[in-house]
């Protein structure tokens, strides 16, 4: 476990990858996979209280780094957090707001109707927005460096992944009463 020393490692630095948007999920995995064999508390039972709490502090700070850098959103959210710069709603441009009331409206309509249908078709919509704001971020964060721009879209990430949870949610609801 000494081999790891935490002063001022950030995550990318924890996995030994480079700090980008646009990532090897699977060398990001390896590199999880290969630090739990070695800081597992489970590896330090026989050692002393300190070494088993220090595997603890690894294991949970290792567990974080991989919650964080596998998931698209969260990855961009601790980049802008790297270069000190945090994202706004004030940065959501008016057609984006005025684009997610009218998918708003759609699945209230949607759940209201019980249009298992239209549900599915806007849970692709938003999945295809998804898919384009990460294209855009890989882009803004790891050939522009334009972070400012790559908060902005953060935010309407942040929108989009809430809509498209709420969505699930209401598919699940009318599949359940339908069982």
């Amino acid at each position: 476990m000494s081999e790891i020393s935490a002063s001022g490692q950030n995550y990318f630095e924890l996995f030994g990858l480079t700090p980008m948007f646009a990532l090897d999920r699977q060398r990001l995995e390896q590199h999880y996979r290969d630090m739990q064999q070695r800081i597992h508390p489970d590896r330090h039972a026989q050692s002393s209280d300190n070494e088993r709490r220090l595997a603890a502090q690894w294991t949970s700070l290792a567990n974080e780094g991989f919650q964080t850098l596998k998931h698209p959103l969260r990855r961009a959210q601790y980049l802008l957090q790297l270069q000190q710069i945090s994202a706004s709603p004030a940065a959501l441009p008016g057609s984006f707001l005025l684009e997610q009331m009218e998918w708003r409206e759609s699945l209230a309509n949607a759940k209201t109707r019980r249009d298992e249908h239209a549900l599915n078709q806007l849970h692709f919509t938003v999945q295809q927005q998804l898919a384009t704001l990460e294209q855009q971020l890989s882009d803004l964060f790891d050939k522009q460096a334009d972070y400012t721009r790559a908060a902005g879209l953060v935010m309407q990430g942040q929108f989009l992944e809430k809509l498209a949870n709420e969505i699930n949610t209401a598919i699940d609801e009318l599949l359940d009463a339908a069982s």
